[in-house]
C-alpha cells in the first residue's frame, strides 16, 4: 500500500479488475489499469530507476526524438 493505494502486478489486470471489484463491494473508490512503461519493466528487473541525468547527451537526444515522434 503506498499513499492508501493498492497496486497490484498481474497479467491480465483488466479481467481480474471485476473480481477484486466484486469481492470488495463498496470498499474501492476508483480502478486504474495501465501496461507498464519501459521505466517500470527496468525498475522492475534491476531494482533501480534510470536516471535521465547519467544518460548520454546522444540518448538524451534519441529520448526526446521518441518524445516528439509521438505527438
Amino acid at each position: 500500500m503506498t499513499d492508501g493505494h493498492v497496486v497490484l502486478e498481474r497479467v491480465g489486470g483488466a479481467e481480474f479488475v471485476p473480481r477484486v471489484a466484486e469481492a470488495f463491494p463498496g470498499l474501492i473508490a476508483s480502478v486504474a489499469v495501465q501496461r507498464p512503461t519501459l521505466d517500470d519493466v527496468f525498475l522492475k528487473l534491476t531494482g533501480r530507476a534510470i536516471r535521465s541525468e547519467a544518460a548520454s547527451a546522444a540518448d538524451q537526444l534519441r529520448l526526446m526524438a521518441r518524445g516528439w515522434g509521438r505527438r
